[in-house]
């Protein structure tokens, strides 16, 4: 899998973009089940708290 991962200052703020490249459809189909999206969601959840940090 690749990550591409991208902070774009917007709007007195920042924009957070990140896409995941699988090599194969059999590779998202496994990390899918393994729970990507819910794992996924969660560290976003993380990051955005810690972005919100002094």
């Amino acid at each position: 899998m690749t990550l591409v991962v991208a902070f774009v200052p917007e709007a007195g703020g920042c924009r957070y973009t990140a896409v995941a490249r699988h090599w194969s459809v059999a590779d998202r189909e496994a990390h899918e089940a393994m729970g990507f999206h819910q794992g996924w969601g969660i560290c976003a959840d993380q990051f955005a708290a810690l972005a919100q940090t002094p």
